[in-house]
């Protein structure tokens, strides 16, 4: 991955380098108070710590808060059904809160769910 926008800026004497992705900012430490190396380095540690988040991925916990913080247009009853339903699909497949999004909802999940 090849990062062609990003600043610089100082933390005290070391520069530091910041970038947008998909909504989030990535900040990182260059480790060096040379503004021509700090440019050098920071598109490589910038490249590592988005893959680094990305392979990370989210736990079921963090996607269910994140349709309750964002979803405004369902009713109260109705939030309360689909974390009802979550629940019942994570124990149903013995599966936890913290589990990866991408495994516990993946099409291999839903057919095993469908199954039992």
């Amino acid at each position: 991955m090849k990062i062609k926008k990003f600043s610089l800026f100082k933390r005290g004497k070391k520069w530091s380098a910041k970038t947008s992705k998909q909504g989030t900012v990535y900040t990182v430490s260059t480790g060096t108070s040379n503004k021509s190396d700090a440019w050098e380095i920071a598109p490589r540690k910038l490249a590592l710590k988005i893959q680094a988040d990305r392979a990370r991925g989210c736990s079921v916990r963090s996607a269910v808060n994140h349709y309750l913080d964002y979803n405004q247009d369902s009713r109260p009853k109705t939030k309360q059904g689909v974390v009802g339903f979550v629940k019942n699909y994570l124990q149903t497949l013995g599966l936890d809160w913290e589990t990866q999004a991408s495994e516990a909802f993946c099409k291999r999940s839903a057919i095993e769910f469908q199954q039992r």
